[in-house]
């Protein structure tokens, strides 16, 4: 008798929202975890390949990282990952510039026990749990088998953003998918169903609000805030302006 295999259930990745990484940033304390949510978040880069990306692997000039030994599914050896190359957006490459200029050694994220050593995974992920713990949408969405807790946003949920926003951009899962460095187009997928803008734009068409024979449904909309710090805050994560001339701003307003 054949037995019928039941599919998993597939459950969709966590991302967060503009306004979850405007607050993640502005709780970030310490400059080593600025930059590895920057490289998880803008780069998609797994929290194992932020630890071990070398000065040698960022190059400046085509704008660009190399991820070595990446994860590699049915992989047994070390060393014998999936290479990538990852394109740097120009925003974060004078932040990245200037950090390799400061570290004397080959690795981004030394370790601070072992010379010549990178941090190690377990080290940057707890850095960044405690500023996570800052954050007013931080939560525990279970245990593991161990017992321990299980944040609903984990270091990798930055990747998942990351994946979900080059998506709703380009339209384009070819892209995604050699971003990420994904073997097979059907893990890329997901990002598909993480992503419910063209599905919205989709239904508004069909019931057409705008029209004249729609209904017109008044309601009262929330007052824009007066506080200037409030709306470049804003302004920031929509995207209208960038982090450098947010910090540029907000300096004119505290010369005044």
């Amino acid at each position: 008798m054949t037995r019928t295999k039941i599919p998993k259930a597939v459950r969709l990745p966590n991302v967060f929202t503009k306004e979850q990484l405007l607050e993640l940033f502005d709780n970030i304390e310490e400059a080593d975890v600025m930059l590895a949510v920057i490289l998880g978040g803008f780069c998609g880069l797994r929290i194992g390949e932020v630890c071990k990306l070398r000065k040698e692997n960022i190059d400046f000039g085509r704008k660009q990282l190399k991820v070595v030994n990446g994860k590699l599914p049915g992989k047994t050896l070390a060393g014998h990952g999936k290479d990538r190359v990852v394109p740097i957006i120009e925003k974060i490459i004078p932040l990245l510039k200037m950090w390799c200029e400061i570290k004397k050694g080959d690795y981004l994220f030394e370790s601070l026990s072992l010379a010549d050593q990178p941090i190690t995974q377990q080290h940057l992920y707890k850095k960044y749990k405690i500023t996570m713990k800052r954050t007013k949408f931080y939560s525990i969405e279970k245990k593991n088998k161990k017992g321990h807790s299980l944040s609903r946003y984990n270091f990798h949920t930055l990747r998942h953003t990351y994946a979900t926003m080059l998506w709703e951009k380009t339209g384009d899962i070819y892209a995604v998918k050699q971003a990420l460095g994904h073997n097979d187009l059907e893990t890329t997928m997901i990002y598909t169903h993480t992503s419910d803008r063209a599905l919205q734009q989709k239904v508004n068409n069909a019931f057409d609000i705008t029209s004249k024979n729609s209904i017109h449904i008044n309601h009262k909309l929330p007052k824009e805030t007066e506080n200037p710090v409030e709306i470049l805050k804003i302004r920031l994560a929509k995207g209208e302006i960038d982090p450098e001339k947010y910090v540029y701003l907000i300096n004119k307003l505290i010369e005044v």
